[in-house]
């Protein structure tokens, strides 16, 4: 079996290009309970509460294991393959906002995230970001981003994201669309190209993106 888990979910895309093929069974978890309608099989979770997700998890896996009729111990997880998407909040980083306070940051979430990293011990992970969190994610994270697509920046350890033609390394946000709630959640938005990008990544490269190129 094989997992995607999509941490701070938003609307799925960066789980969509998973989603869609019947191979990757997909965690979505958020905590904004608007997203529940819009994004198909979200998991509403305190993120910060990592002993309660982590339980979720594996409750969601267990239960998928016993959907496909696993004949070995129902209680252990062994995976052909777990990878890790985290979008942690980018409001308070991004350099579009006004009130941003860089001395006054509150990284909870990243740390969360990095401790889920940790426990589940992922194949492949990306943390994304904007250009707003580079400082601090770099510190925090301990690595530099690794790669970067139109205004969204990512760290981790993973293949490196290709695309099949130059339009897809390129990313706008939407702006002004949906209703006042939807609207952050439009704008941050991954792109299904960078989902598929993804995928086909982990499916079919070997070497990690920290053991090629590393930003200077």
């Amino acid at each position: 079996m094989k997992v995607m888990i999509d941490l701070f979910a938003g609307l799925g895309g960066a789980s969509q290009a998973f989603v869609d093929d019947p191979e990757w069974f997909v965690i979505r978890i958020d905590n904004n309970p608007i997203l529940f309608e819009h994004t198909p099989g979200l998991i509403l979770s305190d993120i910060a509460d990592v002993d309660r997700t982590m339980a979720i998890i594996h409750r969601r896996i267990l239960d998928r294991r016993a959907n496909l009729h696993v004949t070995d111990d129902p209680n252990e997880i062994v995976l052909e393959k777990l990878v890790i998407w985290a979008s942690p909040p980018c409001v308070q980083y991004s350099l579009a906002n006004m009130n941003r306070d860089p001395d006054n940051f509150d990284h909870t979430l990243v740390q969360a995230t990095l401790q889920y990293i940790e426990l589940l011990n992922p194949d492949a992970w990306i943390i994304e970001n904007v250009k707003g969190a580079i400082e601090s994610f770099n510190e925090i994270i301990g690595l530099p981003w690794c790669q970067s697509v139109g205004p969204i920046f990512l760290w981790g350890q993973f293949p490196i994201l290709s695309f099949k033609d130059a339009s897809s390394r390129t990313h706008h946000k939407m702006l002004n669309k949906g209703s006042r709630a939807l609207r952050p959640n439009l704008r941050a938005l991954i792109p299904y190209s960078v989902s598929a990008a993804y995928k086909s990544s982990v499916e079919f490269q070997r070497t990690l993106f920290d053991d090629v190129w590393i930003p200077e």
